[in-house]
């Protein structure tokens, strides 16, 4: 099998599949449409946070909470803390942070966009996460 690839590292341009030095099939990203994948709506839930300082979002984050923020829309800033393992499941990989999600805060939905995560350096836990109202 040959795979030819574009200068700058990018995406298989073509396969061929050869038998006994032939090519018997050439496959090219032209011949196949490529796949659209609808993500599915995500809704959490989330809490108000009035403690800030280092010292509070430490407390925060050894009962297994996130600290947050929601900005942006022409609303004011909302500090949050949303639960560790909700999180987790919720954004498993970078592409499902894609796109918008509902936070539930106070039993008002807000509909956000993912924004930003800070990670711990070597545990790689979620240290704060930012949202933008959509």
């Amino acid at each position: 099998m040959v795979r030819r690839r574009s200068s700058i590292g990018g995406p298989v341009l073509s396969v061929d599949l050869r038998l006994s030095g032939q090519a018997a099939y050439t496959y090219s990203p032209e011949e196949k449409p490529r796949t659209e994948f609808a993500m599915s709506e995500i809704t959490l839930t989330a809490d108000r946070r009035s403690a800030t300082g280092s010292g509070a979002v430490g407390r925060l984050r050894h009962t297994g909470k996130i600290p947050g923020v929601i900005y942006g829309g022409g609303s004011e800033t909302i500090s949050i803390e949303l639960d560790h393992h909700d999180v987790s499941v919720s954004f498993p990989t970078r592409a499902s942070r894609e796109g918008q999600l509902t936070l539930v805060l106070d039993g008002q939905p807000i509909k956000v966009k993912f924004q930003d995560i800070q990670r711990h350096k070597t545990r790689n836990t979620a240290l704060h996460i930012d949202f933008l109202r959509v």
